[in-house]
């Protein structure tokens, strides 16, 4: 073993820390929105990562805002709850919605917030890291819609629940559902213009047997 080398108790040497400039380059290419907010919750920076996400091509009139005030709603109290929670040494989380800057492109973010403790052991800062759950989000809020919409309904209004409960959770004007037992197609709901009534279809379907 080379003089000044260390080892681990079961005398095998231990691995090199990692460079700052590795670790800088992880954070820097994360996919995830990594930020670093100061007590209060302003924001310090942000990874390059997180502003390619968010479409944030200048951060600097970012700098020393309230990061709370990016959310809306009851996602804005979470984040405050969330804020409350690592400065007082613990961690904060949340999953909430924020639209893109420029593209205003909806997205959904599961938000961990925990101390980096000074010397004393105090919290001095707050990392906050944001990871993009929208398509898991979409997948949610599409159940529930579904589930919600016809839990109580039978016959033909389960059917029409089910088409507009569909283009609602999907977030789309048109929505298809076939019933091939049946042998007939399809009911379609017209979302977002002047008739929102659905517009049942009953095309007889063709079986083609070899």
């Amino acid at each position: 073993m080379k003089p000044g080398a260390s080892q681990s108790k079961a005398g095998h040497p231990e691995p090199p820390p990692a460079s700052a400039d590795f670790k800088t380059r992880l954070i820097e290419g994360s996919p995830d929105c990594i930020k670093v907010l100061d007590l209060e919750g302003r924001l310090l920076s942000m990874n390059a990562g997180g502003m390619v996400v968010l479409e944030i091509c200048d951060l600097k009139p970012f700098i020393g805002s309230a990061w709370v005030d990016f959310w809306q709603g009851e996602d804005r109290k979470a984040a405050q709850a969330a804020v409350k929670a690592a400065r007082n040494g613990g961690m904060g989380r949340f999953v909430g919605f924020f639209p893109t800057t420029h593209t205003r492109k909806p997205m959904w973010f599961d938000v961990v917030i925990s101390p980096i403790n000074d010397a004393n052991g105090k919290p001095e800062k707050l990392p906050a890291a944001s990871r993009d759950v929208t398509q898991w989000k979409r997948a949610e809020n599409l159940l529930n819609a579904i589930v919600d919409g016809t839990s109580t309904a039978t016959g033909d209004a389960y059917f029409r629940s089910l088409l507009e409960r569909l283009a609602r959770g999907l977030g789309v004007r048109y929505a298809f559902v076939g019933n091939v037992s049946r042998g007939i197609v399809l009911g379609r709901w017209r979302f977002g213009t002047t008739t929102r009534s659905p517009i049942i279809l009953n095309t007889t379907c063709v079986e083609h047997r070899v």
